[in-house]
């Protein structure tokens, strides 16, 4: 009987997310990320993301919406309540900064007005680590 209590407890953790995500340094050195403070038209900056998915996979962005209600986001594991308000008040306190990217060191390497991902790519793909992926996939 205890083996079969092992065996189940064992089978439903391995296929739940051993932590939720609570803050964005958790995501340092493995992830880039794009925050969008978007209240308003959170549909069409889905829309965007969701058009370039394969190049977000490329560069190891994860990317995080933050609309009146809610996240929408890639990030596939579970995402703690306080993630949002906490994201929030540290990435956006200033009103003119609605885009922020943050490199795999965890460093903001940039602050936009408006998403352009382009602009964000074009960065991205100057960056040294960066630069050293592109050359280990070739």
């Amino acid at each position: 009987m205890q083996r079969y209590s092992f065996l189940i407890i064992f089978t439903t953790s391995i296929f739940q997310p051993l932590y939720a995500l609570d803050r964005i340094d958790e995501l340092m050195w493995d992830s880039r990320i794009i925050l969008v403070r978007a209240l308003v038209e959170s549909e069409e900056t889905l829309k965007i993301f969701r058009e370039l998915d394969y190049e977000i996979y490329d560069r190891d962005i994860y990317w995080f919406v933050f609309k009146e209600k809610g996240i929408e986001t890639n990030y596939k594991s579970k995402i703690e309540e306080s993630f949002r308000s906490e994201t929030l008040k540290t990435y956006f306190s200033d009103t003119e900064t609605n885009v922020v990217l943050i490199g795999k060191d965890g460093y903001i390497k940039q602050k936009l007005k408006y998403l352009d991902l382009q602009e964000i790519f074009d960065l991205i793909d100057t960056m040294p680590m960066r630069q050293l992926e592109m050359r280990e996939k070739n």
